[in-house]
């Protein structure tokens, strides 16, 4: 007797969901443009809208009902912190300011620049 798989569609809340966003952008290959791989092209510290980066990420639509039922927008921008991880890495941070959520995650920036998207 086979089984049919359960699906069952899970309900993320809000803070889940704004969890997910930093994993997405910062691990989306399925992006051909790359757009938020330039990231690194803004000012270290600059704060920037991530709809801004991501317009053409096949979850920009997420980005943007997360930020309607936020009733906010979501702010990225990315830092030469800690030193310790050295000059190849950098901390990248997502930010919503009414709820005064941040996520952060490391990369290595050699993925991150123009070159490694072309």
């Amino acid at each position: 007797m086979t089984q049919k798989p359960i699906t069952k569609e899970i309900k993320l809340s809000l803070s889940e969901e704004f969890s997910e966003i930093l994993a997405d952008f910062l691990t989306e290959r399925q992006n051909q443009a790359g757009r938020e791989r330039l990231l690194l092209d803004y000012p270290c510290g600059e704060w920037v809208l991530l709809k801004n980066i991501i317009a053409d990420a096949p979850y920009s639509q997420r980005v943007e009902k997360l930020e309607k039922r936020l009733k906010d927008v979501i702010w990225v921008s990315w830092m030469q912190l800690p030193d310790t991880y050295g000059e190849d890495y950098a901390t990248v941070c997502v930010f919503t300011e009414t709820r005064l959520w941040c996520k952060v995650g490391i990369i290595n920036r050699a993925l991150f620049t123009r070159e490694a998207v072309e």
